[in-house]
């Protein structure tokens, strides 16, 4: 077999969801929590409690953007910018939540195109900065968020019981 038969193409790409996306919303989601559990603050317990309307009302919200990267038409991973919940709504505060990519697309460009699309996203909201929480020994999401100018806040959390685990903040400003 020659070189250029072995060659394999994918195509990534950014896809926003809408309301009417619940369902590939969920799928990614749930996925993410199995996958990852330790990586969210929410688990996936509380997760399979949530209905159709729960899913649609995550993604009807304006100033929100929530969306995947799909590789070849399959989801392999998530991200959302919301406004930051701890900030006046008025100071341009954004959040970086639910990132995630599937470890068959990590190491893929995958996180890169999420993560320059959550900064595209934030700005276009209008965003002057954008946070985000990374769990204590996620040593390759640190190095990632890195890459594209974040730094550490000295802010620090917990995930709530019964995992306790903690996190630091990260931010970028716009």
């Amino acid at each position: 077999m020659r070189a250029a038969d072995a060659l394999c193409l994918t195509v990534m790409e950014i896809v926003f969801l809408e309301p009417d996306d619940w369902q590939r919303y969920r799928d990614i989601r749930m996925q993410a929590l199995r996958t990852d559990p330790a990586a969210f603050f929410t688990t996936a317990e509380e997760s399979e409690q949530f209905n159709e309307s729960d899913w649609r009302r995550r993604l009807d919200r304006p100033d929100a953007v929530t969306f995947v990267v799909s590789d070849s038409g399959i989801d392999v991973g998530l991200a959302g910018i919301l406004p930051y919940s701890q900030a006046d709504a008025t100071d341009g505060e954004y959040e970086l939540v639910a990132m995630w990519v599937a470890p068959s697309a990590r190491r893929t460009g995958a996180s890169k195109l999420l993560l320059n699309t959550a900064i595209d996203a934030a700005r276009q909201q209008g965003a002057r900065r954008l946070v985000l929480w990374v769990a204590w020994g996620n040593v390759r999401a640190e190095a990632l968020y890195q890459q594209f100018g974040f730094k550490r806040t000295g802010q620090t959390g917990s995930f709530p019981p019964p995992r306790n685990t903690p996190e630091f903040q990260m931010a970028l400003k716009l």
